[in-house]
């Protein structure tokens, strides 16, 4: 059986300063390089609450068997519960060719939702190439989507929701009509906008191509600006549809960055420690352009020394 193609899944963007950051994502498995984009956007009305990545360490192998009782140890988050669901062609099947199939989520924060809900999924039908309905709903409404045929594709459902902490939605399939389901995300609010396919205008769009690490560092962009990024891998003969998109708004110009804060995060403790020792002894180098602590010109130990005064001098004095 041939390897499932794996879509990368970005993270949180890291080092932003006035005309840069380092975009990260996790690594897959047989990919020979990355593709990356960043676009300049408008901060999206919403927020994402659950992702699940369906693991090919869990999903792949011979034959397929049933989740039903045994959800929690496949999926990246606990509290899933479902009917006619199985581990089948490197992700969840909904439904069989006798009884329909539901999977429903954890329950979901939607306190900021203001009132909508957004189901992003990446689906193939089982089997064949007919066209099947797969359902999102809640208590409140429901919507539907077409998953065209055996090829992959990305669907996006948007619903009404209550705004509450705790609401739990259902995917459904109909009997005899099974959706092999392969990614998933849900975002508090309208997240169309967010999960639209870039236009590429000369000037807006910026694609890097070749990237064999599973991070890279962005130059030449506008201060105080938003930003979207996101990224494929390209393996031997294909290649994986785009990434969740990631947003970030970088710094205002002149904005001076917080001494010793290495990895970027906004504050300077024992991880910028960790990210400092990554560079020395590993050769790390995503956070290379935060690295030289002391100014010195060179990455050094004496960095390390540096980075270690800076964070006893902000410690409480006795």
């Amino acid at each position: 059986m041939p390897k499932p193609i794996v879509v990368p899944q970005a993270t949180m963007a890291t080092d932003i300063i006035d005309t840069a950051f380092v975009a990260h994502w996790q690594a897959c498995d047989d990919a020979l390089s990355y593709t990356l984009r960043v676009e300049k956007g408008v901060k999206p009305l919403s927020t994402l609450v659950l992702t699940e990545t369906f693991p090919q360490s869990r999903f792949t192998g011979e034959g397929y068997f049933s989740l039903q009782s045994s959800l929690d140890d496949y999926m990246d988050n606990e509290g899933w519960t479902g009917t006619s669901v199985y581990r089948d062609l490197g992700g969840i099947r909904l439904g069989s060719p006798y009884a329909a199939g539901t999977l429903t989520t954890p329950a979901l924060p939607l306190e900021q939702s203001g009132g909508m809900v957004t189901v992003k999924v990446r689906a193939k039908t089982y089997r064949d190439g007919a066209d099947y309905t797969l359902t999102a709903s809640n208590d409140n409404d429901s919507g539907e989507a077409t998953v065209a045929g055996a090829d992959e594709e990305e669907l996006v459902i948007l619903i009404n929701c209550a705004e509450t902490a705790s609401e739990k939605l259902s995917l459904k399939t109909a009997a005899g009509k099974a959706v092999i389901i392969t990614a998933l995300e849900i975002y508090a609010g309208d997240a169309t906008a967010l999960l639209a396919p870039a236009v590429t205008n000369a000037g807006e769009v910026i694609t890097i191509e070749g990237i064999t690490d599973n991070y890279y560092r962005v130059t030449g962009l506008e201060s105080d600006t938003g930003y979207f990024f996101t990224v494929k891998a390209i393996y031997d003969e294909e290649e994986s549809a785009w990434s969740n998109k990631i947003y970030l708004t970088t710094a205002t110009s002149g904005t001076t960055p917080l001494e010793g804060d290495v990895n970027g995060d906004g504050i300077v403790n024992a991880a910028d420690v960790t990210a400092l020792y990554n560079f020395l002894l590993e050769g790390d180098t995503t956070h290379a352009t935060t690295s030289d602590v002391n100014a010195d010109g060179t990455i050094t130990a004496a960095d390390v020394t540096t980075l270690y005064t800076i964070i006893q001098n902000a410690l409480p004095q006795e």
